[in-house]
């Protein structure tokens, strides 16, 4: 018999997102800046972790790097949840840096799309977790309403 998977606790007003860069860097800051506002008019407090300010690489951070910055925040008992700054390249190169007895401890919801995709799978396969395909922080002012009733609906479990 499959073990069914673990749906990480439902967020309240007032908890913590960690936002991180998975993969590319920031690309434009005002997106990134409008994001944590439309999450903080929700009445909801963000955590940064990594480079948060527009870069020139291809990647956020080296591999290692970026994998700690998800850790860090997965430890924090502050952070309920982990939202992606941004898509891009290179989220399966962390694949195995990955501590998924840590995420298997510590369920928290991981949400993004694009190439963010390939650690949601393999959250789920690795720790038995519930992800969501949804957008990203840089990405959230382009969800309209219903994009953002969607999303924090589904961390919340308020579907209004």
């Amino acid at each position: 018999m499959t073990k069914r998977p673990t749906l990480p606790p439902r967020l309240r007003k007032g908890d913590t997102l960690g936002l991180w860069c998975p993969a590319g860097p920031v690309r434009d800051a005002e997106r990134l800046r409008v994001g944590i506002k439309l999450v903080e008019d929700l009445g909801f407090a963000v955590k940064l972790r990594g480079p948060c300010t527009p870069g020139e690489g291809y990647l956020a951070d080296d591999d290692a790097q970026r994998a700690q910055y998800l850790h860090e925040l997965w430890n924090d008992e502050e952070v309920k949840a982990v939202l992606a700054i941004r898509g891009g390249y290179g989220c399966l190169r962390m694949i195995g840096l990955l501590d998924w007895e840590l995420f298997r401890r510590r369920p928290k919801w991981l949400v993004g799309f694009s190439d963010v995709t390939v650690l949601l799978n393999t959250l789920m396969n690795h720790a038995g977790l519930v992800a969501i395909h949804e957008p990203m922080t840089t990405t959230l002012a382009r969800s309209g309403e219903e994009g953002l009733a969607s999303l924090f609906g589904l961390l919340t479990g308020n579907f209004e």
